[in-house]
């Protein structure tokens, strides 16, 4: 049997390996504590950790710097549009982190078009284990 890690600051029970990933509760990290972690940072390249490959791609694919994280992570907790709680894992066999999925709508300005759409981002995040890091497991349309 493999032993599953919980790197999150979450500390329910861990899910089964072939088992359902959803948490009943949620959402598991209150926003004043992820705002906080956001402000006391100073920049997203020191309080957000893109966590997956697929998280990686897509920040790199859609052009979201460090501005567009903090923005994106603070709208998420604003809008409050949260769709639900599950365990994700890091790679088949890593370290699992217990994680808070929200709905995202930004306007944003697309230069070629020149005008501005309302973008709807999926994102879903943890907070670390030591509660100084949000660890980013999904960003994206």
């Amino acid at each position: 049997m493999v032993k599953i890690i919980n790197i999150s600051q979450y500390d329910g029970e861990l899910p089964e390996q072939e088992g359902d990933r959803k948490i009943s509760k949620g959402p598991l990290y209150e926003k004043n504590h992820v705002l906080n972690i956001l402000g006391q940072k100073g920049s997203a390249s020191q309080a957000i950790v893109p966590w997956t490959r697929k998280c990686v791609a897509d920040l790199q694919r859609y052009e979201l710097d460090d501005t567009d994280l903090i923005e994106l992570l603070s709208l998420a907790l604003e809008q409050n549009n949260y769709k639900g709680s599950e365990w994700c894992e890091s790679k088949p066999g890593g370290v699992w982190a217990a994680c808070d999925a929200y709905r995202v709508l930004r306007s944003e300005y697309v230069a070629n078009q020149d005008r501005s759409y309302q973008m709807d981002y999926y994102i879903k995040f943890a907070v670390s284990r030591q509660g100084k890091l949000l660890l980013l497991v999904s960003c994206h349309y």
